[in-house]
C-alpha cells in the first residue's frame, strides 16, 4: 500500500470497558424512547376516548 501516511488509523478508539458502557447506556435511551412511545399512545387512545364520551353524553342528554 502506497501513500504519504498521513493518517494514522487505530483498531479501537475506545477501550473495551468505555464501549460496553456506551452500549449500555444507548441500551437505556432507547428503552426509555420505548417506554415514552407507549406513554403516548396511551395517552392519545384515552383523550380520544373521554371525547368520544363526552360527545355521547352530549348528544343523548335530553333536550328541554
Amino acid at each position: 500500500m502506497g501513500g504519504c501516511d498521513y493518517f494514522l488509523w487505530y483498531k479501537d478508539r475506545h477501550p473495551p470497558q468505555a464501549n460496553r458502557v456506551m452500549w449500555g447506556l444507548l441500551k437505556k435511551v432507547n428503552a426509555f424512547h420505548e417506554k415514552l412511545k407507549r406513554v403516548r399512545n396511551i395517552f392519545i387512545v384515552g383523550v380520544v376516548a373521554t371525547g368520544l364520551l363526552m360527545f355521547g353524553i352530549w348528544k343523548l342528554k335530553p333536550s328541554c
